[in-house]
């Protein structure tokens, strides 16, 4: 038997706030292919939920970015089944790819990179 799951009103406003904004679907149009747009769109909005869920800045490792997405890809496959796997040289591409965009900001601190949002 199937178990649906519903958010209650504050999950769904918490996980709204985590939407990418129009700005960011105009930057990211300037990815040519459209896979490798939603991926970006996918990893950028995964990235932007663990930055606002630390108050602002995040700070991990591409190996442990893509240990993370991955499992959730997994755990979403069933209902979405647009989601793959990704290569750790395709998380550090893409989140490369971000930051010459201009949609995220990444620094150095103490050999790990810590995640920011650009102000809007």
């Amino acid at each position: 038997m199937a178990h649906i799951h519903l958010l209650t009103k504050e999950q769904l406003e918490q996980e709204k706030r985590f939407n990418l904004e129009e700005r960011d679907f105009h930057v990211l149009n300037q990815i040519e292919y459209k896979e490798s747009r939603r991926k970006a769109q996918s990893i950028l909005r995964f990235i932007r939920k663990g930055i606002l869920l630390n108050n602002g800045s995040w700070s991990i490792s591409f190996s442990k970015i893509h240990k993370d997405y991955n499992d959730w890809v997994n755990k979403k496959k069933k209902k979405r089944p647009e989601l793959k796997n990704i290569s750790l040289k395709q998380i550090k591409n893409i989140v490369n790819k971000l930051k010459d965009l201009g949609l995220l900001i990444i620094e150095n601190v103490k050999k790990r990179n810590c995640y920011f949002l650009p102000l809007p």
